[in-house]
């Protein structure tokens, strides 16, 4: 049983696997320390965000919603229509990101209140035809 232990040792922790673990600790030290300089600076900006975002608590205001519309419209023309990408394009601006986000919540506001559009026979297969 010692040889086995001798031998399983051997094959486990000779130089090649030592040199393996280091080189892999060294890779993920390094990736970790880069992610971390790229949030940095995003504390200021969520607490900027928190800041901002006190001001659309409370019940829905079709001021601001027309406002958060009109900056998405116009951030939409230049990053395009996804949210996730328009956050992640703009994450030093966190006025633009409350900005989609109220937009996304006042087009779920119009949606509650006036219902989903009715879908097109097209769209739809399963619809009869009138």
């Amino acid at each position: 049983m010692s040889l086995f232990y001798f031998e399983l040792r051997k094959l486990l922790f000779n130089k090649k696997t030592r040199l393996l673990l280091l080189c892999l600790f060294a890779f993920y030290s390094v990736i970790g320390f880069t992610s971390t300089i790229f949030l940095i600076g995003s504390n200021d900006s969520y607490r900027a965000y928190e800041e901002m975002a006190v001001a659309y608590e409370g019940l829905f205001d079709n001021e601001k919603a027309a406002e958060a519309e009109r900056i998405y419209n116009e951030v939409s023309a230049r990053y395009g229509t996804d949210s996730r990408m328009i956050t992640r394009s703009v994450k030093d601006q966190p006025e633009i990101i409350l900005a989609v986000n109220y937009y996304a919540y006042a087009q779920q506001v119009e949606e509650y209140w006036n219902g989903t559009p009715p879908e097109s026979a097209e769209e739809n297969p399963m619809a009869l035809p009138s």
